[in-house]
């Protein structure tokens, strides 16, 4: 997974906003009858590590402190009765697999990971692209249109919320 020795994007403290909407978003899926995991210490270390500085640090840490791994999700407008598509948040070993595949491999020096699988497989996986606050932007991103990079941000994804925040806000549970 280790593909340079770029300095990490780090934010010490985590975004105060995205920690709420955190918060918020936990309390949602528990009020679903779900339940999430922690990601350990070691393994937010390895990720790190094994990312080459492509991860801020502020992702793995949050994941260290709320349980959001595991977590099943939706996200968009019903159509036709069903949703646009249903994810599971990943843990180090999703984020890693998402780095060394395509489309993350590429995408991973163009400061995006993956942070969502596709349970359904029918639409892409959730990629976050941190930003110097210490939130980021959240794109869909297909897994059948390219492997490299610039066709793949060119027109391989979809800005599903402009922060995290403001995504987690507006994604759904249902049963």
């Amino acid at each position: 997974m280790r593909r340079s020795h770029k300095t990490s994007r780090t934010s010490a403290a985590l975004n105060q906003n995205l920690l709420e909407a955190v918060r918020r978003f936990i309390q949602r899926a528990r009020d679903d009858g779900q339940a999430g995991t922690l990601m350990t210490d070691a393994e937010a270390v390895d990720l790190l590590r094994e990312a080459g500085g492509h991860i801020p640090r502020w992702y793995p840490d949050l994941l260290t402190k709320a349980p959001l791994i595991g977590l099943n999700f939706s996200f968009g407008e019903i159509e036709d009765g069903f949703r646009q598509c249903d994810w599971n948040w990943i843990g180090a070993a999703g984020i890693k697999s998402e780095c060394e595949c395509y489309p993350g491999l590429p995408l991973l020096e163009r400061g995006y990971f993956g942070f969502a699988s596709d349970v359904t497989g029918s639409g892409g996986s959730l990629f976050l692209q941190p930003q110097p606050d210490g939130e980021a932007v959240i794109y869909q991103v297909f897994h059948d249109v390219n492997i490299d990079a610039d066709e793949i941000l060119a027109g391989a994804r979809n800005q599903l919320a402009p922060t995290l925040a403001a995504f987690l806000d507006a994604a759904c549970f249902d049963e």
